[in-house]
């Protein structure tokens, strides 16, 4: 595609058109900073995602794995601070309870909400101390660029810049459609250090399976690609 028909615009994750955000702090992270995201689209989403490849895998990347490819995503809810990974029968039951209660804040099932963690591996999420504010994200969404920018810094972990972009393609010279998105990661050093996660929205319309095989094809050549220390993580993923 030509480049003048690629158009930079200000904003992230919230730039496309029915995209909302928020972030709050849950108390994951001693620093006291915001560690609680949430993405809610107001109609159901085609989604379609990419995912680690380590044997080791967190539970939040299983419960995506079976969700997509679907035509019903609603939302995204994004912990920073605890991979909720490696921790058993229990991180399963925690992810389910995370989708349950963002699903019921966003009025839709559990199983059209995505989750994604980071962080510290091997720790229980301290699920009484975090759920209560999965109902304060969700009060606080806003479609702003503002908004946006706030997901992009809670999801931040080792992180020393916030990273999103966005831009306005004309699409045959007539339909116009937006690409936002916000990732995080700098290096998988050790398994208390940072993970990588990329999320995508867009207001083009795509079928669920076409676009979980851009996704995938996509990412194979281009994160598949890049490396910093040759480590993989139990929670790398990419979602749009």
């Amino acid at each position: 595609m030509e480049k003048k028909h690629i158009r930079e615009v200000a904003g992230g994750i919230t730039a496309a058109a029915g995209f909302f955000a928020a972030g709050v702090e849950s108390g994951l992270k001693t620093s006291g900073d915001a560690d609680m995201a949430l993405l809610a689209s107001n109609t159901p989403c085609s989604a379609g995602g990419a995912f680690t490849t380590n044997k080791v895998r967190a539970s939040c990347v299983t419960w995506c794995e079976a969700v997509l490819p679907s035509g019903k995503v609603r939302g995204l809810l994004c912990l920073s601070g605890n991979a909720n990974a490696c921790t058993g029968k229990q991180g399963q039951s925690d992810t389910a309870a995370l989708a349950r209660l963002a699903g019921n804040a966003l009025q839709c099932p559990a199983r059209e909400v995505l989750i994604a963690c980071t962080g510290i591996i091997g720790h229980c999420l301290p699920m009484r101390k975090i759920a209560p504010s999965v109902a304060r994200v969700n009060n606080l969404l806003a479609a702003s660029a503002a908004a946006g920018t706030a997901f992009a810094r809670t999801i931040m972990t080792t992180d020393t810049a916030v990273k999103q972009a966005a831009c306005r393609i004309t699409l045959a010279g007539k339909k116009t459609v937006t690409i936002g998105g916000c990732a995080k990661g700098a290096g998988m050093i050790a398994p208390n250090m940072a993970t990588m996660l990329a999320l995508i929205t867009s207001d083009a319309g795509i079928a669920p399976r076409q676009l979980d095989r851009m996704v995938k094809r996509q990412v194979d050549r281009t994160f598949n690609n890049l490396s910093i220390d040759g480590d993989t993580s139990t929670n790398d993923m990419a979602l749009v």
